[in-house]
């Protein structure tokens, strides 16, 4: 019971949590849009296509996500890396049709 009361104030932790600035966010959607860049199920994006511009922007933005995920696991008195696969799980399944997810080691499109 407490495990799942802890999923879910990560689960809501995650709607809740401040979105990084909007250039920035509009920088991601444009290259999952594109299909550039897709959700892997650790909770990270990976790049589908090989360019320095769109590694930067997976760097960048891997960074951010893991710094959220470690203060969501902290708060929550979990681990990152339950706090990844609960945010992971979340983001392959809404991944919007036509955009990429990594499924067994491989990219899909939905």
């Amino acid at each position: 019971m407490i495990r799942f009361l802890r999923l879910l104030l990560v689960a809501l932790a995650l709607a809740l949590a401040p979105a990084a600035a909007s250039a920035q966010d509009t920088a991601l959607a444009n290259a999952k849009a594109q299909g550039l860049v897709g959700e892997r199920p650790d909770g990270l994006i990976g790049a589908v296509v090989s360019r320095a511009d769109v590694a930067q922007l997976v760097e960048r933005v891997n960074r951010e996500r893991m710094a959220l995920y470690a203060q969501i696991a902290q708060r929550n008195r979990t681990t990152v890396q339950a706090t990844q696969q609960i945010f992971g799980e979340r983001l392959v399944r809404e991944t919007p049709p036509g955009q990429y997810y990594m499924a067994g080691g491989r990219w899909q499109r939905r």
